[in-house]
């Protein structure tokens, strides 16, 4: 076992010798651009290229084994195939160790010994994030070129929790990676067998491999309604999406076409509000600007380093000087650019000099969550935001926000708007653009306006500057609850007063027939439409309004048309399935799983029964014995 290891690791040893030495002349070349801890694009280079180069060398490796006499000279060692396996796979992570893992944990290192840069554990993770991602892509790789399963490729698209970039806490991340690891290592494991066209024999092995498969199959069968309905229907020039506006009254689309006078037209009920044609004449000439209402998360304390974005540093030009957050210290850190040395410390109350001894300063001082940087001039907490001035070295709060509230994304800046815009989870708060970045501070809002629902899934809303105040238009797919779409204008007057213009519900979102519309669902109503949404929510920050629980995903009402797609659906795949096991003599057992697969998996769980069987190679075998003997042989069937 150890001398296969050596072997197949000295195999490869050159190739990750030299990847690594390219690897690292590339991070140093681009580093000399900007900073690698700016999370730029050297980081996105490394990424892919770690990606594309373990997937790479995972085929690489297995083909070359399985290549005529090489395989049965492999798997016939007078080792279990479990060892052989387990040494090939040791020598492959070992190469990838050297070619991926090793140059970037030099280049942290060095930068950590010259004080370049503040270098701290949540970077070292980075390494072994990567390594994971590569050894997760790898492992894939392997599991292709040994499974029978022509779909196997598909398992790949589990990269998509292992490279979420979601803030969350550095264990988090790396469990996740170990999970995806784990789940390709025993695939790879229980398809590495003497004859490779045999598929998983196992129960569990199977269920695993249906899982991996299960987020690829959909997206395959998503990818299908663009090829045999949208594509066609607007050659066609009939699809839905180009209907008039007659053809949209009851649909949420009807808004994507209308102006905002048309829109005042529409929604506005001049019974309810008498002054509808006055507000139509100030709409026609208003100005308008969109605000951004969606959940955007503060970054997690000690989060791995590719999920920093790319709010880098604060930087004091005058003074040729760079602050550079510090997640274990909890305040910025102040580095020179001419000669890297600590000019100071910057916390929540105020500047500190270089001489502070860092361990007196008091939690108070420090800041609760990493910060947002913006402009280079204020920094933004989850419910304060605090201005900076360099020639003054002082710190003030900005804004602060009542308790219970939180920002849900970063200060936004309108162009054309002279206004600053912050948004909690409860209202919008518009200031001054000259007074708030000049006036050294608190400042308060010349409005505030509460949101009309509460936020849940609401990405933007547009606000028309009229003569006394501003018109609000929320609208959203769920702005009446789920998949109850609607719109909302909020008139909120400079006196203080706020009026609800109008409330305004349609019957669908789109006019698409429920069978595209609901794919998802229909498809896949258990695990893809609830166990992978509520897999996904896991990963969004506990103050993400969107952010739902197994109850409030399982308790999501759908028309009663889509209940009957899901039960034709789950009705034909089962019929099927038990009619193809009956006719290939399959073990009660084996039926019995299958159609407990497609009950849980739906539409992909069929999918999967078809990959992982022999019917081709079966009916071939069968219609040659039947021509000679009439029947097929057991031992045929049992195989």
């Amino acid at each position: 076992m150890y001398s296969l290891f050596i072997q197949e690791f000295r195999r490869f040893r050159l190739v990750s010798s030299i990847t690594a030495l390219l690897l690292s002349a590339i991070m140093v070349t681009l580093s000399a651009i900007e900073p690698i801890m700016k999370n730029g694009l050297e980081v996105l280079v490394y990424q892919g290229s770690a990606i594309v180069l373990a997937f790479a060398l995972g085929c690489t490796q297995i083909l070359l084994h399985k290549r005529k006499g090489n395989w049965a000279y492999l798997i016939h060692r007078p080792i279990p195939p479990k060892n052989i396996f387990f040494s090939l796979v040791c020598a492959g992570i070992f190469n990838l160790v050297i070619a991926l893992a090793l140059p970037l944990l030099l280049v942290f290192l060095g930068l950590d010994l010259l004080g370049v840069d503040v270098v701290e554990l949540r970077h070292y993770l980075f390494t072994l994030h990567v390594l994971l991602a590569a050894v997760f892509v790898y492992l894939v790789g392997v599991y292709i070129v040994l499974s029978p399963n022509k779909a196997s490729f598909l398992c790949i698209a589990l990269l998509y929790f292992v490279w979420s970039s979601d803030p969350n806490s550095a264990i988090f991340t790396l469990t996740v990676d170990l999970i995806a690891v784990l789940i390709m290592f025993l695939l790879g494991k229980n398809a590495f067998k003497v004859n490779l066209s045999e598929h998983h024999q196992s129960m569990t092995s199977r269920l695993v491999a249906i899982t991996a498969l299960h987020m690829g199959l959909m997206a395959v069968l998503m990818l299908g309604q663009m090829i045999f309905y949208h594509l066609p229907m607007s050659m066609l020039d009939k699809h839905p999406d180009n209907y008039s506006k007659q053809q949209l009254q009851d649909s949420f689309a009807l808004l994507w076409q209308l102006t905002p006078e048309e829109l005042i037209d529409f929604a506005v009920d001049e019974a309810t509000y008498p002054q509808k044609s006055t507000l139509q004449q100030q709409i026609k000439h208003a100005d308008s600007i969109r605000l951004r209402l969606d959940f955007r998360a503060q970054k997690h304390l000690g989060q791995i380093f590719h999920q920093d974005g790319f709010e880098y540093a604060l930087v004091d030009t005058k003074n040729k000087q760079q602050w550079i957050f510090s997640h274990q210290q909890q305040i910025f850190i102040g580095k020179s650019h001419r000669n890297n040395e600590l000019v100071g410390y910057l916390t929540r109350t105020g500047f500190l000099p270089a001489s502070t001894n860092i361990d007196t300063i008091t939690e108070k001082e420090k800041f609760f969550t990493v910060p947002r940087i913006i402009e280079n001039q204020f920094i933004q907490e989850s419910d304060r935001i605090y201005q900076v001035d360099f020639v003054g070295r002082y710190i003030d709060v900005k804004h602060q926000l009542p308790e219970g509230e939180y920002y849900v994304n970063a200060l936004q800046l309108p162009q054309g708007a002279n206004s600053a815009v912050l948004v909690s989870n409860k209202a919008i708060y518009a200031f001054d653009f000259k007074k708030f970045s000049q006036q050294s501070e608190a400042i308060l809002p010349k409005i505030v306006i509460e949101l009309v629902r509460p936020n849940q899934s609401m990405k933007y809303v547009e606000v028309f500057n009229l003569i006394d105040g501003y018109l609000l238009k929320f609208a959203d797919r769920h702005y009446f609850g789920f998949d109850q779409p609607g719109v909302g204008l909020l008139y909120a007057k400079l006196d203080g007063e706020r009026i609800l213009v109008a409330e305004k519900a349609f019957e669908q979102y789109r006019p698409l027939p429920r069978w595209v519309g609901y794919q998802a669902y229909w498809m896949s109503p258990l695990v893809y439409s609830v166990l992978f949404e509520v897999t996904e929510d896991v990963f969004k920050h506990q103050d993400d309004p969107s952010k739902q629980t197994f109850e409030s995903v399982w308790d999501k009402q759908y028309p009663s048309s889509v209940y009957w797609l899901v039960a034709l659906n789950l009705l034909i795949t089962s019929l099927l399935t038990l009619a193809l096991g009956i006719a290939f003599k399959k073990k009660k057992l084996d039926i019995a799983f299958w159609l407990f697969v497609v009950l849980l998996f739906g539409l992909p769980g069929f999918l999967s029964f078809l990959l992982m069987n022999h019917w081709r190679e079966f009916w071939k075998i069968k219609r040659q014995k039947e021509r000679t003997t009439g029947s097929v042989p057991h031992e045929l069937v049992k195989a």
